[in-house]
């Protein structure tokens, strides 16, 4: 099982319309950007990914998030609660729900406490996993879970398309001047 706690392993996620994480598919996962802030996991076919997000412990970078719920939202896949508890996760301190488990793509991470989910790595590409309180994403309770990458097949018109939208969000983006029409101001999910 993945652990992520919310509070001390996820980096400032900062997304960059114009240079998407699809389109640098073929770049090894260790060399993009730490402010992208994606988990390489490469997993067998429809096999299950489990995960354990935490909200216990203290924020890294001087950031201060009050301590309250997170509604938790995974992109590109719905996915089993298998736990959720309101007190502090202790190793060994599991209690899975894994008959019939109820499905969704937005589980509350309970204040101090932690949530278990589980999805099937069945829909290879770049997804997002965030709080869906915008502040509290844009503050870093965000990051990219990139499945199975050596499987995200684009074609070439796929690709072309992808570079051709990147390419013309920075010809809208940058006026004759140089400057940026939109300055990014957070984390841009």
């Amino acid at each position: 099982m993945n652990r992520w706690n919310l509070w001390t392993d996820t980096l400032l996620l900062w997304l960059d319309f114009g240079n998407v994480t699809l389109s640098n598919i073929n770049r090894d996962p260790k060399n993009l950007p730490k402010n992208w802030a994606v988990v390489n996991q490469d997993f067998a076919t429809d096999s299950w990914v489990y995960l354990l997000v935490s909200s216990h412990g203290m924020p890294i970078n001087h950031r201060a998030f009050p301590a309250v719920a997170h509604p938790i939202h995974l992109h590109g896949h719905d996915f089993a609660i298998l736990q959720q508890s309101s007190t502090q996760y202790k190793v060994g301190g599991l209690n899975l729900k894994l008959d019939n488990p109820p499905r969704r793509d937005v589980a509350l991470l309970p204040k101090d406490g932690f949530l278990v989910i589980a999805f099937k790595a069945d829909n290879p590409g770049s997804w997002l996993m965030h709080c869906h309180i915008v502040w509290h994403a844009a503050g870093g309770l965000a990051l990219q879970i990139l499945e199975n990458r050596s499987k995200i097949k684009l074609s070439p018109e796929d690709s072309s398309e992808l570079q051709r939208i990147c390419d013309s969000w920075n010809e809208w983006n940058t006026l004759p001047d140089g400057t940026k029409r939109v300055l990014q101001d957070d984390s841009g999910i």
